[in-house]
This record gives structure tokens, sequence and C-alpha cells, in this order.
């Protein structure tokens, strides 16, 4: 009995001593155990809540540096520029004969002549200050055709006797060689845009000065990949050219568009060619009552598809009717 009694008395004496520990938190600001865990789980919901409201970072560009004035070309001079140099450099020559006479200088007769000169030319001066470069101002082309890899299109201007390149580079935003195909539905053949004419007067853009001159470093890092792609591309043309026959091997390719007439192939990456229906197997063929000829099975070939294809380089036809190209064929042509 006294066992017990001292037995109760120490789980008594420790009731007592938990009872003290509790209200001992509650005095320094600390919950019990179960009231902490849903403090816990209340305050995290206003973090997770304010988590779900602040909006994603944006994506870092992949190239950046300071803005260049005057944009990715600040040379060659133009005529404007060209006209202001000379016509100072007349108007200094002029000031230096003017110091001269003050200083009691004898001034000769065709000096004289150039010096009466001065208001004309400061007028002239004036004049092409003012005057707008044609990098400065947009004008509208017409989309003619894409270029081959495709890196741009080709836009005519009434000003220009010959079409200039629309890089994709130079387009608003860049296109970069990732999402290539995008020139094509962009800048449709036969569409209008409004463009500025570069300081070199073979390329445009669409953009304005101040975007390009706040994109140079955006732009000359994508026409570094395209150009380095470009280099690839000339590489396997020059040894299919030289090769002079259908190639041995096959090329994979990917499936661009389906027509009656063919099928149309990027390969090497940029490259767009036609596989005629000729060099298609019969089994990919259907026939068309309409027409009353074979057409391409639409159901064989689908956009987006890898198939495998031989390569032929073509010469341009002597009536100019089709281009220097490279073709491709489904059929072995070396059985």
């Amino acid at each position: 009995q006294e066992e017990q009694a001292e037995d109760e008395e120490e789980e008594e004496d420790e009731d007592e001593e938990e009872d003290a520990s509790d209200e001992k938190g509650e005095e320094d600001g600390e919950a019990p155990a179960g009231e902490a865990e849903e403090q816990e789980a209340g305050d995290d919901q206003p973090q997770q809540e304010e988590a779900q409201e602040t909006e994603p970072e944006a994506p870092q560009p992949k190239y950046v540096g300071e803005p260049r004035k005057g944009g990715l070309l600040t040379s060659p001079p133009t005529q404007r520029e060209k006209e202001i140099l000379k016509l100072k450099k007349k108007i200094r020559e002029i000031e230096l004969l003017e110091q001269k006479e003050a200083e009691g200088t004898t001034i000769a007769a065709n000096q004289r002549a150039k010096m009466d000169k001065k208001d004309s030319l400061q007028e002239e001066l004036r004049t092409w200050e003012e005057a707008m470069e044609d990098y400065m101002s947009l004008e509208v082309g017409e989309v003619k055709e894409f270029n081959t890899p495709l890196h741009g299109v080709k836009v005519k201007l009434l000003s220009r006797e010959h079409p200039l390149l629309l890089h994709a580079a130079l387009m608003n935003p860049p296109v970069y060689p990732c999402d290539f195909k995008d020139i094509k539905t962009k800048h449709k053949q036969g569409s209008k845009v409004n463009v500025r004419v570069l300081r070199d007067n073979e390329r445009v853009t669409t953009m304005s000065l101040e975007e390009e001159e706040n994109r140079v470093p955006e732009i000359e890092g994508v026409l570094g990949e395209y150009e380095e792609a470009k280099q690839e591309d000339d590489r396997l043309l020059e040894e299919l050219i030289n090769l002079g026959k259908w190639t041995s091997d096959w090329t994979e390719g990917t499936v661009s568009s389906v027509q009656h007439f063919g099928v149309f192939v990027w390969i090497w990456g940029y490259r767009e060619i036609l596989v005629r229906k000729e060099t298609i197997p019969k089994e990919s063929l259907t026939w068309n009552a309409e027409i009353k000829e074979n057409e391409v099975d639409r159901k064989k070939f689908r956009p987006g598809e890898k198939i495998k294809v031989q390569l032929k380089y073509l010469e341009a036809t002597y009536d100019g009717k089709y281009p220097a190209r490279v073709t491709g064929s489904i059929k072995d042509q070396n059985v």
C-alpha cells in the first residue's frame, strides 16, 4: 500500500509539471502542440496564396549588350553623310581664308570667289542636315520570294531596281533558327510589308531605328547562328554538285507540305526541296479521276513526318523556267 501511494504521488507530480510547462509556454507566447500545428498551417496559407499571385519572371534574353547608335551598321557613310562632310570641309577652308584676311593677308581673286560662296554652302548644309535618311524612314514593299536555305525573304521596293533581303534577324522581333518556319507564316509571298533600308542598300528591316539600335546584340547573335547553318548548307551543297548524280546514301528529311504533284521536304535543317511524284513509289500515289492521272496520296505523307530521300543537284534550265536546285527521290535511283 505504501508503494502504491508513492506511485500515485509520482504520477500527480508529473501531471503538475506538464501543466506548469504548458502554462509557461502560453506565457512565453508558445501555443500548445495541437494549436501550434494549426497556427503553422494557417501561416503557410497566405504564403501559398501570395506565391500563386506572384507573376512568373520573364525569360532572360539570349543575347544582351549595350545599344548601338545608328543600329546594326554605322558604315559605309550614306550619300547624305558624304555631302555633309564635303560641305563642312569647304566651309572650314573659307573660314581659314577669312581668318588670314583678318590678320592682314592679301586674298587672291580665286580665293575671294570661294569665300563669296559661304552663304550658299551654309544653306546647302542645312538642307542636307535636315534631310531624312533612307534608314530612318519606312517604305512599303512586297514580299517576292523566300531565300534558300530559308533565312529571310526578298522584298521589292518601288525605289529600288532589285529586291532587297529582309533577314530573319532583322524581322521584328527577330526569328531565331529554331523557329525558322515562322518566316513563311509572318511574311507570305505577295504580302505587303513596311521596311527601312539599311546603310548597305542590300538589306531591309521591319524594326524602327530605335528598336534596331536597342536590339543590335540580339541581331548580331541571330545573324551568327544563321551564318553557321548556311556554311554547313554550302558545304553539303558543294559536295552534291561535285557528285554530279543521285546520292547512293539516304538523307533524313521532314515533310513540309503535300501537294498533288509532289512532297516538299526540309533537308539539312533549312533547305526545302521538292520530291516530285515521278520519284515517289506507286504505292504512295492514288488515282485522281478528275484530272485522269496519279497524284500523291495525302494519307501516306503528313507534315512533320520524318522520311528518307536521295538527293541530286539540277542545273538551271536554258529557258530560265527552272533555277538551279536540289531535288529529291523516295525511289531508289541507283538500282
